[in-house]
């Protein structure tokens, strides 16, 4: 087997630019990926191998999993333990049930512990226990409904939650009082985003956090707030591609794009006011995936509960996609029933791409470890050739050189049939295997050069 190094001009580094179609479909609290229920986006899963009911048990519809971890594993109780141990004890073995889980044998010295586990859990561990994870990971498109007085009311229950804890704890020692008051505070969705907001200036004034909204600020206007996750556009949404479309009762009543590739979400069409088209009714944040819808506009003279607050609301964009996640069921508000809304964008994936050309060069590689290279006749002997002599072979080299001509032998010419190409680390570890798809005869006076090429 010969050996070569790859040289300089040899390995290839790039990307693919992908830009992959995304749809929603969202009505009656459901959201469809893809027109599919079942989680099948970029799945290896055959659709029809499994019931909608097992997907139901494991993850939200709408949604999509990273990597397909449990996606068909129903969690049961098998009465099982991995490992040597027979006991099924949960605090000191990993139990089998079912489905693929993270476990960490707690302090053993490493103190590795996992990231949802508390400094005051973990302290009341004892030595070798088992703390375990999950790995039902999914993702989907929620909505955040932020009204005008949002802010004013979150501000509100911080003060009120810190007046009830200094008043229950008078004496509490400064560092106590932090500790304990960061889970009782609850941060502002909206100014989290005003740096995000801001960074955006460039490309409209509508980006302005303090008189962007119609001349309101972001914080003091009613936001319906729609985050997409990463896992759905990479890494970033593909400019001019965002449509938002509201329907009722299975009509369009209205369509929104940012067909000014700028960040600005323009009404494009209005079934009942045709004038109200080329309005700003949102920005999209297109590195973060969010969507910033503030259109109060009238679209449609049909009233519903968006809010589930019992108020029949007028239907326009800061109402769009209720139901998306966002703790709203609308079996128990059949007015929501009437609308639907869709959502499709492109997202932009870069994809990591090594090239290696690996050269037969002239003259080279015309030898075969293959048993039948050497059982030809004796008229092609094998001579082995050392500093002190030249010593002729019992073995002889195979003529496979054929000829046009019936009863006539081409003269003799080495010749081999590449049909694999191994790749080897510096260390000599084989880390990669190329076959091609037939073998390529090679003979002293041709090179050839296979190029080969991996999605990473």
């Amino acid at each position: 087997m010969a050996l070569y190094e790859f040289q300089k001009d040899d390995v290839l580094y790039n990307a693919v630019k992908a830009h992959p179609f995304n749809e929603f479909l969202i009505h009656n609290s459901v959201v469809l990926c893809e027109n599919s229920p079942g989680f099948l986006k970029r799945s290896s899963v055959p659709l029809g191998s499994v019931q909608d009911t097992d997907y139901l048990s494991n993850l939200h519809r709408g949604s999509i999993t990273i990597f397909n971890v449990n996606a068909t594993r129903a969690e049961t109780n098998t009465g099982r333990v991995i490992g040597p141990s027979s006991s099924v004890n949960p605090e000191t073995n990993v139990l089998d049930n079912g489905t693929i889980y993270p476990f960490i044998q707690a302090k053993d010295g490493s103190g590795l512990s996992f990231k949802t586990i508390t400094e005051q859990q973990y302290a009341l561990l004892e030595a070798g226990s088992i703390i375990t994870g999950s790995y039902y990971i999914s993702s989907s498109i929620k909505r955040y409904f932020l009204s005008s007085s949002y802010t004013t009311n979150l501000n509100n229950n911080n003060i009120a939650s810190i007046n009830s804890y200094a008043t229950t704890n008078p004496n509490s020692p400064r560092d106590f009082v932090l500790q304990d008051l960061k889970p009782l505070i609850t941060g502002s969705i909206i100014e989290s985003l005003k740096t995000y907001i801001e960074s955006y200036k460039i490309y409209s004034s509508a980006f302005n956090f303090e008189s962007g909204v119609n001349g309101s600020s972001y914080k003091q206007s009613s936001i319906n707030f729609i985050k997409i996750p990463s896992l759905f556009f990479g890494s970033e949404i593909k400019k001019g591609t965002i449509q938002l479309d509201y329907y009722i009762t299975g009509t369009l009543v209205a369509t929104a794009k940012d067909t000014r590739q700028n960040g600005e979400l323009v009404q494009t069409y209005s079934l009942q006011t045709p004038t109200s088209t080329g309005s700003i009714i949102g920005t999209v944040l297109y590195n973060h995936g969010c969507l910033l819808l503030f259109g109060t506009g009238t679209l449609s003279a049909v009233q519903a509960d968006y809010n589930a607050d019992t108020v029949l609301e007028n239907t326009s964009w800061i109402y769009w996609g209720s139901g998306c996640n966002d703790g709203i069921n609308a079996s128990s508000y059949p007015t929501i029933q009437s609308a639907s809304f869709g959502l499709s964008f492109k997202g932009t994936n870069y994809i990591p791409n090594l090239t290696m050309f690996a050269t037969a060069k002239k003259g080279e590689l015309n030898w075969s470890n293959n048993p039948s290279f050497l059982s030809g006749t004796s008229e092609y002997p094998l001579f082995k050739v050392s500093p002190m002599q030249i010593v002729q072979s019992s073995s002889y080299v195979q003529n496979i050189v054929s000829s046009s001509i019936p009863t006539y032998s081409s003269s003799y010419s080495k010749t081999t049939y590449i049909n694999t190409v191994n790749i080897y680390d510096d260390m000599g570890n084989l880390i990669g295997v190329a076959k091609t798809s037939k073998p390529i005869k090679k003979t002293e006076d041709t090179d050839f050069t296979f190029k080969l090429k991996l999605d990473m």
